[in-house]
Formats: C-alpha cells, structure tokens, sequence
C-alpha cells in the first residue's frame, strides 16, 4: 500500500518554507508520497509556478512528489478531514470558498487555523497523514536548498534588479504585523552607511520612505515591489477570497525579488522586531507604550530577515536558487 503525506502549511512566507522542508524530509525518511497543497499558506498557491526541484538525483527522491491535487483527490476517503480541507483549498482556488450557501466546507472553515498533524518521530501504519501547521524557524534553508526558481522566474527577478549597483549593503525592516522601532533602527546605521550603496527593503512603504529621507549620505536603492501603505501584512491580505490570481502572483514575485535583492549585498543589517501583542485592551497599550520609549526589549528576528541574512552569507546557495 503507498502512504502519502498531504502538507497544508499555514503562516507566512518563511512559515510555509519551514512546514514544507518538515514535511519533505519526513517523506524522504519514512518512503512517502508528498503532496504539498499551499493554496492558503504564505505562497499562495504558488509553489511550482515559482520553484522546481534542484537536479539532484537520490533513490529516496525518485518519484517523491505528487504535483496534482487531483491524484489525491481520487484517493482521499469520503467523509474525512483530509478530503473535506481538499475541497476547500480546491473550492478557495476557484473563488467558490465565499459564496457557498450549500454548507459544503463549513467544517473545513471552522477549522481553517486549528493545527492538525502526527508525530514526525516515528513511522505510520496510516495510508494518510495530514500536516496543517504554521511556524517559523530556520528549516526554511533546507527548503531553499532543495530547489530553485524556474528559469522564467530568474530571468524576470534578475531583470527587475538590473538597476542596484554592483555593490551594497542591504537593510530589511519588517514593519506591519510584526513591529519594529524602525526609526532608530535606521539611525542607528546612518554613521556606517554614509558614503555607501545601501539597499533598503521592506513589507511596509513608511520604512523605504523613512529611510530614503533620514539616511542622508548614502545612496539608498530598493526594489520596485508593492509595499503596504496601510500597516497590514501583505501575506493576510492576499489570501482573502476574490483576490485576484495575478494579483497574489505578482505579490509572491515581489516577495520573492526583495529576498534575491537582500541576498545579494555584500552584508546585511536587519532591524529586531516585537512579538505580537497579546492580553487585554489595556495590557496591550501598556506594552506598545513601553516599546515606544524604548523599555521593552523582548524582540526577535523575522524569519524572513533570518533567511535573506543566511542567503547574504552563503552565495553559493544563492546561486543555485537562482539556477546559476
């Protein structure tokens, strides 16, 4: 009998990454057929538009990967989970998940966000598993190591960055749900930036703009990718239902483009940010006047900068991604 793995990852970019390197190498270990469906995950639905495997050949690899949602769906059994979520991520792709009066996916709905998964420690006797989860970390890498942009891909992300010099140092600010204090975290590097290229990214429009302005001396370049003008994170926003598909594409290439960028400085400063607010009304306002005047210091590193400092230090990888 062969056993398959389904992959739901939740979360944002580097959330995806990580629960999609989790679940490949647990495929690989225990001879399981992978199905990756990241139609609600931080990719979008996106996964082999963008990336391809890298060519190279194991026994464990050979045959691994089902690309199709609708082989699985020829198997799944009636009446589970697994066949109902299938459905939903079938129906969201073709803008039917909104408008469906019928009560068809409602369980799915409701358990949209609740974690689903196993023991990746040991081997199964289950013909299905299902792994529908969020969180970060550093497995990303091991994603970005297993494959490489398409080649259409890298020609577009390598034409859109034809315009940044030959050398710079690169800068990433994430600002919208997660929060950082991006002003001193820019004048802290005005001193050493002054007389440089400095490549500017962000999830949010207000830092780029902040930066341009206060880091006089240097020349500040970013990418021309669609920023937040509103706070919001971009990777909630795109999932809503009615979303267009070119829409939530060109959200992924301009992703996908400001990491390349990133990646490509000679160094690379990244700004710390705050974990969510969480509590009452007025715990949260507590702590958000705190950060503000700079008492709370419990930050951390996004993801995202942590995979975009790992490509900066490690241009071999980069390369391959790019298929270079």
């Amino acid at each position: 009998m062969q056993k398959y793995l389904i992959c739901m990852p939740r979360g944002g970019f580097n959330d995806t990454l990580c629960q999609i390197e989790k679940c490949w190498a647990y495929a690989e270990r225990w001879n399981r057929k992978l199905y990756i469906d990241p139609e609600l995950s931080g990719l979008f639905g996106f996964l082999w538009d963008l990336f391809e495997e890298q060519p190279i050949k194991t026994p464990n690899r050979k045959n691994l990967l089902v690309k199709e949602r609708s082989e699985v769906l020829d198997i799944a059994p009636e009446g589970t989970l697994l066949r109902e979520l299938l459905l939903a991520h079938h129906a969201h792709s073709t803008k039917e998940f909104a408008n469906d009066d019928t009560g068809r996916h409602q369980k799915s709905q409701r358990e949209y966000w609740q974690r689903q998964s196993f023991d990746f420690f040991k081997d199964h006797d289950d013909q299905f598993l299902l792994h529908m989860s969020y969180g970060g970390g550093t497995e990303s890498r091991g994603f970005i190591n297993r494959v490489r942009l398409r080649d259409d891909v890298a020609e577009l992300i390598e034409a859109r960055l034809a315009q940044l010099p030959e050398d710079y140092v690169s800068v990433h600010v994430r600002c919208t749900d997660m929060k950082s204090n991006y002003k001193h975290f820019i004048a802290s590097l005005k001193e050493s930036l002054t007389g440089k290229n400095a490549l500017v990214c962000s999830d949010n429009q207000l830092v780029v703009d902040y930066a341009k302005s206060a880091l006089t001396g240097t020349q500040v370049h970013t990418t021309e990718s669609e920023r937040s003008k509103t706070g919001k994170a971009i990777h909630g926003e795109m999932r809503r239902i009615g979303v267009g598909k070119s829409t939530r594409y060109g959200a992924m290439l301009d992703l996908i483009t400001d990491l390349v960028a990133l990646g490509g400085g000679a160094e690379i400063h990244v700004a710390p940010t705050y974990p969510h607010l969480r509590g009452n009304t007025l715990s949260k306002a507590v702590k958000k006047a705190r950060r503000a005047i700079g008492f709370d210091r419990t930050v951390h590193v996004s993801g995202f900068s942590e995979l975009a400092q790992y490509l900066t230090e490690n241009k071999d990888v980069l390369a391959r991604f790019m298929g270079r």
